[in-house]
């Protein structure tokens, strides 16, 4: 209790006494305690086998999540999120408290919904107003922590808000504001939504590589209307010196887990134009790790 105390998990209020601050009471919420079994649990034992991974492979990046220091870390011969998803009788909670991490990975960091980060009443100016009309199209997100907050801030949105991500993870949303719409959809296939006004994704490439990437985002081109549909892409933009410690240290997590990696603006070029999209703007604020890279059909 000393050691937690000097830690700020406690406060000390006399000899051999000690009470709760808002760390501690943040640790009795499942949705937020989840993030330290997920962490430790998804990551410790790749971490620990980078060393011995990259000599076996001449000291280059992984570059195939089924051959990473996770598979050898775990001894699997599945990649990150088939051993999360049911290919771990030996990790069962780890799906569950994964999505609860995600549900929770954006708070306390600037919004790209507020008005001083990206300005989205252009987004809304331009929409179409019908009843059948889509305005954003969450593609793999979550629990709809995401598209919540958005509408939260934005109530006279028009147009239908759609989250789309696998079945384990939408039947786990215990509730849902009734302007969202939930959607299974594997965004390996093609995008059922056509002409929506935004397409979304939050922390999704990062967890790819630079060809599987390309095959999520060309299922997005050919759903978009020119001249009318966005792709916002919230992600880490690292810069080329200076970077912010929150990336740098996701970009290790991303190399030992996912065989992937957080992304420079030209690494993020690289990725989205040959597909047939161009980037109009960067959008970040300062001592922000994430940005939005806001897209159109070139």
């Amino acid at each position: 209790m000393k050691h937690l105390a000097t830690m700020g998990v406690f406060v000390e209020t006399a000899m051999d006494e000690y009470g709760r601050n808002g760390l501690t009471t943040t640790l009795a919420i499942k949705r937020y305690n989840d993030a330290w079994p997920c962490i430790t649990g998804c990551t410790l034992p790749a971490i620990n086998a980078l060393p011995a991974w990259l000599k076996k492979n001449d000291y280059q990046s992984p570059t195939d999540g089924r051959d990473c220091p996770f598979t050898l870390g775990f001894k699997t011969k599945y990649p990150f999120f088939e051993f999360l998803n049911g290919k771990n009788p030996n990790y069962p909670d780890l799906g569950a408290q994964f999505n609860n991490l995600m549900s929770a990975y954006h708070q306390g960091r600037p919004s790209w919904m507020d008005g001083n980060f990206y300005p989205v009443e252009t987004l809304i100016e331009g929409a179409k107003t019908g009843e059948e009309d889509v305005f954003i199209v969450d593609v793999g997100g979550n629990k709809g922590h995401d598209l919540e907050e958005f509408i939260s801030k934005w109530p006279n949105t028009p147009g239908r808000l759609i989250l789309q991500d696998q079945p384990h993870v939408l039947k786990d949303i215990k509730s849902l504001n009734p302007a969202i719409k939930p959607m299974v959809h594997d965004f390996y296939q093609e995008q059922p939504i056509k002409g929506a006004r935004v397409y979304f994704l939050h922390s999704v490439l990062h967890d790819w590589n630079d060809e599987t990437c390309q095959k999520i985002l060309s299922q997005l081109v050919a759903a978009m209307i020119p001249g009318y549909s966005k792709l916002l892409i919230n992600e880490n933009v690292v810069p080329n010196t200076g970077a912010h410690w929150q990336a740098t240290s996701l970009d290790l997590i991303m190399m030992v887990d996912l065989a992937a990696k957080e992304r420079t603006e030209q690494q993020w070029h690289q990725v989205i134009e040959p597909v047939g999209l161009k980037i109009t703007k960067i959008w970040t604020l300062l001592d922000s790790a994430e940005s939005l890279i806001e897209c159109e059909l070139a």
